[in-house]
């Protein structure tokens, strides 16, 4: 009678705790090398190509990715099963 429950998934508060900051730091980190390596060109070398093109791929990580899958998997804002399918695919 006054069972007050709800079928509606809760937030996984802990697990989007730990990822949030990890976000935050692999984006700002990422972006700090970016610019260094843009703004002094003695850094701007052949050898440095890969190193550049690892902190673009993790700063799109730390900064599209992370927060997606936190949206998508960790809280229930995304309601449509189809709709988080296909963010899961485009995720992982």
């Amino acid at each position: 009678m006054g069972d007050n429950t709800s079928s509606k998934p809760q937030p996984l508060y802990s697990e989007i705790a730990k990822l949030v900051p990890l976000s935050v730091a692999i984006a700002i980190t990422n972006a700090f090398v970016i610019v260094l390596f843009f703004k002094r060109r003695y850094l701007q070398r052949v050898p440095n190509c890969p190193l550049i093109s690892l902190a673009v791929g993790d700063f799109t990580t730390g900064f599209v990715n992370i927060p997606v899958i936190v949206i998508t998997f960790f809280t229930s804002e995304i309601r449509s099963a189809e709709a988080r399918t296909y963010l899961g695919y485009l995720t992982c």
